[in-house]
């Protein structure tokens, strides 16, 4: 009997943070990318208050990712005012999303606009 067990790694890079208009809020884009057991590669945004700790690595696990998107697709980040955020991406064939329609704390709303 043959028994594999492969843990999956991921790789965090390209982290860039705004910061809201008041500076209570930062939004945090990163890249996460995985080559086992399917390569797969996405850009994600976290939305946590200033004085907040985050880790990329634990961004799922504590619930901070509010936007995910294929690495094929170009993304915007721009703060409307503290509690608002319009994330617009590119869209080509075979892109997925991942959106949530607030941060964590509900108090930040987030607008989509998809562009080709």
């Amino acid at each position: 009997m043959l028994v594999l067990t492969a843990a999956c790694q991921h790789a965090h890079s390209d982290v860039r943070e705004l910061v809201s208009p008041s500076g209570k809020y930062r939004a945090v884009l990163y890249t996460d990318s995985t080559s086992f057991p399917v390569p797969s590669c996405d850009q994600r945004v976290g939305i946590v208050a200033q004085a907040e700790l985050f880790q990329p690595g634990r961004a799922e696990e504590e619930a901070f990712v509010a936007f995910s998107v294929s690495c094929s697709s170009k993304v915007t980040l721009e703060w409307k005012s503290d509690s608002l955020m319009a994330i617009v991406y590119t869209v080509s064939y075979g892109v997925t999303t991942y959106q949530t329609p607030t941060s964590r704390d509900g108090v930040v709303r987030l607008t989509y606009v998809a562009r080709p």
